[in-house]
């Protein structure tokens, strides 16, 4: 822009048409995914799994939650039907081109799928968790892969539902999973988002300084979930974010979503009572050490 250089090339304008093609491919695949979890038999396995976690059949309708049976092509074969190119499927990263071949098969099988949507409201990728755990099943979770719409420094799960009570509250909660934020949002805590278990990037940071400076962190006690929020903690530090640190009380659960499970009230006072980082810092490096020595 200072340089009064024009960027608007012919390859832009054909990249933005692809871009709302792949959005119109997953808005279609969220639809089937969520339609097939609702009136399939095959799905029963996957409505079971969503009511033994207590998520209520009107969440399931809000968040779009879904589910694609354990077969090779379900999806791509009906998105093909729809009238999609093979070319805009591959592109949006919900079909996969067999090595050597001239078959295609779907990336998400046997899953119940999450939506991702961009602040806008946009559907520009999915999560999918593994129903049942097999040897081929390749990691518990999948992710879209990095795609023209899909960039996952960049996405924070849930702030298109969450940013207006963030501007209210003035703070935003940050949870490491899906789960956690639908839990979060059902139980009636609706500031909350997840950065998908990856440390807060610049991107995500200045995404959520639109809203508010404040920012409650929440995460795994393992030492991945503390490194990966120590990371995030840092750079947000770096833009001038005001942190705390929300601590579940040992026993009441490893996460948001487990901790309302047990109690409710619990989960809200651990909110509320959040440590300032620096406390929490010290609290930790503090921790098995005799300071009278």
């Amino acid at each position: 822009g200072r340089a009064g250089v024009q960027l608007d090339t012919y390859a832009s304008e054909v990249n933005k048409s692809q871009k709302n093609r792949i959005i119109e491919i997953n808005t279609k695949a969220a639809y089937f995914f969520h339609h097939f979890l609702l009136d399939m038999p095959a799905a029963q396995g996957a409505r079971d799994y969503l009511n033994q976690r207590q998520i209520l059949p009107e969440t399931i309708a809000d968040w779009q939650v879904g589910f694609i049976h354990e077969q090779w092509d379900l999806l791509t074969k009906y998105l093909l039907q729809k009238g999609n190119s093979v070319d805009d499927l591959l592109a949006s990263g919900l079909t996969i081109k067999k090595e050597g071949g001239n078959s295609f098969y779907d990336r998400f099988r046997g899953r119940i799928m999450f939506p991702i949507w961009d602040v806008h409201g946009n559907v520009v990728g999915f999560t999918g968790r593994v129903l049942v755990e097999t040897e081929k099943s390749g990691g518990k979770y999948v992710n879209t892969p990095q795609t023209l719409v899909f960039d996952k420094s960049r996405i924070l799960y849930g702030l298109n539902k969450a940013k207006t009570e963030i501007k209210s509250k003035d703070c935003t909660v940050l949870v490491e999973g899906q789960m956690d934020v639908i839990a979060c949002h059902q139980a009636g805590m609706k500031n909350v988002v997840a950065s998908s278990g990856t440390a807060l990037t610049f991107e995500q940071i200045k995404l959520l300084k639109r809203y508010s400076n404040n920012i409650a962190i929440a995460f795994d006690a393992d030492a991945a979930g503390q490194n990966a929020a120590k990371r995030g903690i840092d750079l947000a530090l770096e833009q001038g974010m005001s942190i705390k640190i929300i601590q579940i009380p040992v026993g009441a659960g490893k996460d948001a979503d487990e901790c309302l499970k047990k109690d409710k009230a619990v989960w809200f006072k651990a909110v509320e009572n959040a440590r300032e980082v620096m406390d929490w810092y010290f609290a930790t490096a503090l921790t098995g050490v005799n300071k009278s020595d």
